[in-house]
């Protein structure tokens, strides 16, 4: 009887004891600080730089794209991936962002930054958040600027501006359809996943870096094309070649000089003025609205 009692004595002490470690692993874990994704730290796979040829209404209206055209299209895309901290640009990038120029803000480009994840998502969604928009920015920056076909290298401004347009919510644009209702309301902060540029002067190339920059706090009223001196963390750091080829306003010199920004004849660019021409596409039927 009493080598009984001993047994469950030792059984009861062994439960005992692994009750307890269990319970003191249990509350050791609670103190663990399991490292959680900060909401505005941005991870992308591939980035695309999507630029729309456009108009003003006051506002910027993207032009529609057309059927059968070849060279002059409305739209043009740049992808970039990121391989383990390279970035990479996409095998299919054309060769230059080709653009024309005029004056009194009559040749503008919009420009919309969309970062995707691993699974193709848009994830622009981050960098939109209240807390992100104090500490994330792109700067349009332009180098290497040399003239072309008689031109004449000015000071950056004069050849190009950029407006940062970005919206609330990220992923609307401020109209739904041409005098329609508003979709979104433009933010305040300086982003840069929303934008246009206005190109002024032509017969000119030059690199379009882009930069994002990630700042512990964003001072204020920093300007597109200058990259500040306050510290920052370079999350993008690109470079698309810039062509301005023409000037719109010159009709004589348009297709000679889209003929030889395209490597193909004048009979080619003409069948695309053509097309614009004679389509049933409504000029003013794109909804791009920056």
């Amino acid at each position: 009887m009493k080598s009984l009692l001993r047994t469950i004595k030792v059984v009861l002490a062994v439960v005992f004891f692994v009750f307890s470690l269990s319970a003191c692993r249990s509350q050791d874990n609670d103190d663990i600080v399991i490292p959680q994704q900060s909401s505005t730290e941005l991870k992308w796979s591939k980035v695309e730089f999507r630029f729309t040829e456009g108009h003003s209404h006051g506002y910027f209206h993207g032009s529609p794209e057309y059927p059968g055209v070849k060279y002059l299209k409305s739209v043009q895309k740049f992808f970039f991936e990121n391989k383990n901290g390279q970035i990479v640009p996409s095998a299919d990038n054309p060769a230059a962002l080709s653009v024309m120029s005029a004056d009194g803000g009559m040749s503008l480009y919009g420009l919309e930054v969309i970062y995707y994840n691993e699974k193709g998502e848009r994830i622009n969604s981050v960098l939109a958040s209240d807390e992100a928009a104090k500490q994330y920015q792109h700067f349009y920056l332009m180098e290497n600027v040399t003239a072309i076909s008689g031109g004449t290298v000015v000071p950056n401004k004069e050849i190009m501006t950029y407006k940062y347009r970005d919206t609330t919510p990220e992923d609307k644009y401020i109209y739904k359809s041409y005098r329609g209702e508003a979709d979104a309301k433009l933010r305040p902060e300086r982003i840069g996943l929303k934008g246009f540029f206005d190109v002024k002067k032509p017969y000119l190339n030059f690199d379009l870096r882009i930069v994002l920059a990630k700042f512990e706090q964003k001072p204020n009223g920093l300007e597109f094309d200058k990259l500040p001196t306050a510290s920052f963390d370079k999350k993008l750091d690109i470079k698309i070649p810039v062509h301005i080829y023409t000037d719109r306003i010159n009709e004589d010199s348009l297709v000679r000089d889209a003929a030889r920004e395209f490597g193909v004849s004048e009979a080619e660019i003409e069948a695309d003025i053509n097309a614009k021409l004679t389509s049933d596409v409504n000029p003013e039927s794109s909804g791009i609205f920056l």
